[in-house]
Formats: C-alpha cells, sequence, structure tokens
C-alpha cells in the first residue's frame, strides 16, 4: 500500500460540518479578488469548481460564477457567503455540487496547498506538517491538479 490515501483525512473531522468550514476557510486563502475576506470571490470559487470537475474558458467560468451567486442569493460582486457554499455541497440535486465527506477531506488538501503556495498566511494547523511541504512544492504552478 501507498502512502496518503485520499480518504484518510475524512476520519480525522469529528462532523461535516467541521470539515466543510475548514475547507471553506482554506478556500478563502486560495487568491484575493477582491472578495471582502468572508466570502469567496471568482478565484476561490474558481479552485472549487475547477475540483469538482469545472474545465472551461475564463469567459465561461465569468458567467459560470455569476450565474452561481445569483442562484444562491448573493452578489457576484461581493462573494459568495459560507452557508451559501455549504448549502451548495449539501444539495444533491440537479442544483447544487454536492460533495461526499471523503471529497471534501481530498479538496481540504489541495486548498491548503494552494493557500500556502499562494502565500496564504502562516498557519501551520495540519494533521501532517511534514506532508505539506512536498505537497507545496509539487503544485509550484498553481495548477497540477487541475484537469
Amino acid at each position: 500500500g501507498g502512502a496518503g490515501g485520499s480518504t484518510a483525512g475524512s476520519s480525522t473531522w469529528q462532523s461535516r460540518e467541521e470539515l466543510k468550514k475548514a475547507v471553506y476557510r482554506a478556500l478563502l486563502r486560495c487568491g484575493s479578488d477582491g472578495g471582502s475576506g468572508s466570502l469567496l470571490g471568482s478565484a476561490q470559487l474558481r479552485v472549487f469548481a475547477e475540483a469538482t470537475g469545472f474545465t472551461g474558458t475564463d469567459a465561461e467560468w465569468a458567467e459560470e460564477y455569476t450565474l452561481l451567486c445569483t442562484e444562491r442569493g448573493c452578489d457576484p460582486a461581493a462573494g459568495l457567503e459560507e452557508a451559501a457554499w455549504t448549502a451548495m455541497v449539501d444539495d444533491e440535486s440537479d442544483d447544487g455540487c454536492y460533495c461526499s465527506d471523503a471529497e471534501l477531506a481530498d479538496m481540504l488538501a489541495k486548498a491548503v496547498s494552494l493557500g500556502s503556495a499562494a502565500g496564504g498566511g502562516s498557519s501551520s494547523r495540519t494533521a501532517a506538517p511534514q506532508a505539506a511541504r512536498p505537497a507545496a512544492e509539487k503544485i509550484d504552478d498553481g495548477a497540477s491538479w487541475l484537469p
């Protein structure tokens, strides 16, 4: 067996709510594009979208981002609120973007690596600090894990 399975991190979270909060906070650190600091702006939300399969152009993303915010009752100029993002990842309908706990844990690892590579703060609260170094080096272009 290899070290670092994709579901290994999910058992460290006491609840899905705690995991969602951690992913949201990590996404907030993935870029600064005019978001207010507590809302996901276009750049941060695109990290999430690409992790869940979005492969469009910048123009297509701009349209998708506006639609996502509008559908969730948020102002695209401000960003997506945590409650709206949480509802979206819990929504199993065609309007949502449901993510399993394992997918959220995997996304958290990717978002933390991207946030670190982008200079997103000095928080070293990771379950495996030694594993964070190679991940940050591996994603030095910021996009090697994207489809």
